[in-house]
């Protein structure tokens, strides 16, 4: 069995899996494959160490294919099918001032990554390892009319070094991609008790965020382990409607970022989770209550389900508003 101390990121999460779960060896790979905090070359040889213990086609074939999409993630080789463009990510926020450049190899795609990145580091006097970069992988496509399409995204680290090679479409045109699903390890959970506050600090992939958790089974219940959709995070949002009153809420399921303005890559977002034990700002006051709340009785989460459902009512006055408002631009016209 894997040392989860050495592939999974929060020390907490490590704990709670070597007591609670029993992995077989393609959800090992998947453990090793997701760290945040590894490099694919250091995921290559934890997935060949596990050799001593699985042996056979399989896991041959898992290690050969890891060694080709490690080296065609950093290759300098230009294909002629294929083109490669780029992202930086401060701290999970995209940088939208980035010159729009098109690569013709991945290495050449990384080469720019880390020029950006020193560049922005410089001007503003941070530490590199507060940003990331992505390579958009583009192929051209084999149906008429003859465009590009986006089929894999390398998440890279501030230095280079890749950390996920990721695909967005198995097939297109007949060109398959290899079969890689690298950040993505449902087994997972949080292991906190409802009414925690839960911080994910900065880090340079996805934006920093407090909130409380909400558990339908508890950590210290016989089927905690067993729930792969029942856990629950509120937090605070930027869109304030009538119905959510700048309210997130959203459902720990997976590794796809649910969380908003977060970017459109699979990451293993609760492995950086850990309990909050700092002074609540200002604005952050409501998640103190909220969390004596929970404590005190978590079914209020309900009245928070109910509130979200679309009511007709509401979907006629809406309609009301935005009519009234297209009527008061035509009368301007006028």
């Amino acid at each position: 069995m894997i040392d989860f101390g050495r592939w999974i990121y929060s020390e907490d999460i490590a704990v709670w899996a070597e007591k609670n779960t029993s992995l077989n060896l393609e959800e090992q790979i998947s453990c090793i494959c997701a760290a945040p905090h590894r490099t694919l070359e250091e995921k290559l040889e934890g997935v060949k160490e596990l050799k001593s213990e699985h042996d056979g086609k399989p896991l041959q074939d898992r290690i050969e294919n890891m060694k080709m999409v490690l080296q065609g993630s950093r290759s300098d080789t230009r294909i002629y099918m294929c083109l490669f463009g780029i992202e930086i990510f401060f701290r999970g926020e995209k940088d939208c001032f980035l010159p729009y450049t098109i690569f013709r190899s991945a290495g050449e795609a990384i080469n720019g990554i880390c020029y950006h990145i020193e560049k922005a580091a410089k001007e503003e006097h941070l530490e590199r390892r507060n940003w990331c970069g992505v390579v958009r992988v583009f192929q051209r496509s084999g149906k008429s009319p003859h465009g590009y399409v986006p089929i894999k995204n390398t998440i890279v680290r501030y230095d280079g070094e890749v950390i996920y090679v990721q695909n967005i479409y198995g097939k297109d045109g007949g060109h398959k991609c290899e079969e890689i699903e690298m950040g993505y390890f449902e087994a997972v959970k949080v292991p906190y008790f409802s009414g925690t506050i839960i911080s994910i600090p900065e880090n340079p992939y996805i934006p920093a965020l407090k909130g409380v958790l909400v558990n339908m089974t508890e950590p210290d219940e016989e089927n905690f382990p067993d729930g792969s959709d029942d856990q629950w995070l509120i937090y605070p949002t930027r869109q304030h409607r009538e119905r959510t009153h700048g309210i997130g809420f959203v459902n720990l399921r997976d590794d796809y970022i649910p969380f908003e303005n977060s970017p459109d890559f699979i990451f293993p977002y609760k492995q950086l989770m850990t309990v909050y034990e700092g002074d609540l700002k200002e604005d952050e006051t409501w998640m103190s209550e909220f969390s004596a709340l929970i404590q005190a009785d978590k079914n209020c989460i309900r009245k928070i389900w109910h509130d979200r459902e679309p009511k007709d009512c509401r979907c006629i006055a809406m309609n009301d508003e935005r009519l009234k408002y297209v009527r008061e631009l035509s009368k301007k016209q006028k």
